[in-house]
């Protein structure tokens, strides 16, 4: 009898568990510093003349990734062409902004696009790391990115 109470304890248990799982699908999101997470609330991809740009925000912040070109299942080194880069501009309460990128010799990271299997049409999906430098030489990274299923659209 009490196996059954057990394993009747353990289920509901388990179920009750499940109720608060949530996904993030799509989602953009990061460990910042190598210490925060760092969750964008809204977040859109679009293709201009080949190049594509992936913009998220958490509201405070916007991040921009862009590549010349992309091809599903590969990978962009960021900071090393000026056509692959990243921007981060982190508003200030008094108006003003912080802006921190890639750039020749300032900077550094890739994107890298997940394979065309794992692609879902009229998304982008891959995986990113950066290491954007503002006019100080302070340094905010982002590391474990991911966007998943972010909107994509054609520029007109």
């Amino acid at each position: 009898m009490k196996k059954i109470f057990f394993i009747l304890a353990l289920s509901l248990g388990m179920m009750a568990c499940e109720s608060d799982v949530k996904f993030n699908n799509p989602a953009f999101e990061a460990e910042r510093n190598y210490s925060t997470s760092w969750k964008a609330n809204e977040f859109s991809a679009s293709v201009n003349q080949g190049a594509l740009m992936i913009t998220a925000t958490d509201g405070v912040e916007v991040l921009v990734l862009r590549t010349a070109a992309y091809e599903f299942g590969g990978k962009y080194d960021l900071g090393i062409v000026a056509s692959n880069r990243a921007k981060l501009v982190h508003d200030l309460e008094d108006g003003k902004q912080l802006i921190f990128e890639t750039g020749a010799k300032k900077g550094s990271g890739y994107v890298e696009f997940a394979p065309l299997e794992d692609q879902v049409p009229g998304t982008i999906t891959g995986k990113f790391v950066v290491a954007l430098r503002n006019d100080k030489d302070s340094v905010v990274s982002f590391q474990k990115g991911i966007f998943y299923r972010v909107p994509m659209e054609e520029a007109k």
